[in-house]
């Protein structure tokens, strides 16, 4: 069993808190100044908080770990003390690995699912078919990691 936890970027905590606050004060400023609209720019104000709560939610207190066993990746979400697996996929034929968007949009994905943990990170791509859909998983691996599964995905091949 191999494992994989990237590393949190600290700076994306301060610019999603700066970003907030910024767009946060420029809608309360907003309500002041043109107060025929106070009421819409004081609801844009509570829905800048919101999301900014929530990416600092989840690019901040969510964090992942890649678990890779024989043909089996398996991507675990830690919560504070709470550990859940999220996302398991076995390796088979016509499971796929890609780095960047355009081999993504190349491959005709329907849809896909993000265990990533930082906003600006270099990303892989694993492509996969489930009910005669295909689908992405977005996750974050080091060198190392990737290489790893890039042979995991060559021996389930084979």
């Amino acid at each position: 069993m191999k494992l994989c936890k990237p590393l949190k970027n600290p700076v994306q905590s301060v610019l999603i808190l700066c970003a907030t606050a910024a767009f946060t004060l420029v809608s309360a400023v907003f309500a002041v100044v043109l107060r025929e609209y106070a009421l819409f720019f004081k609801f844009t104000s509570i829905f800048f908080l919101i999301i900014g709560f929530l990416f600092l939610l989840r690019f901040n207190f969510l964090e992942y770990v890649y678990v890779l066993s024989d043909s089996t990746l398996t991507v675990r979400q830690l919560i504070g003390k709470r550990d859940e697996a999220v996302f398991s996929i076995e390796f088979d034929k016509e499971t796929a690995l890609c780095r960047g968007k355009r081999p993504l949009k190349a491959q005709n994905c329907a849809g896909g699912d993000s265990y990533r943990q930082n906003l600006s990170a270099v990303c892989a791509y694993i492509i996969y078919k489930k009910n005669g859909q295909k689908l992405y998983m977005e996750f974050e691996p080091n060198e190392a990691f990737y290489s790893m599964v890039e042979d995991a995905i060559k021996d389930a091949k084979s």
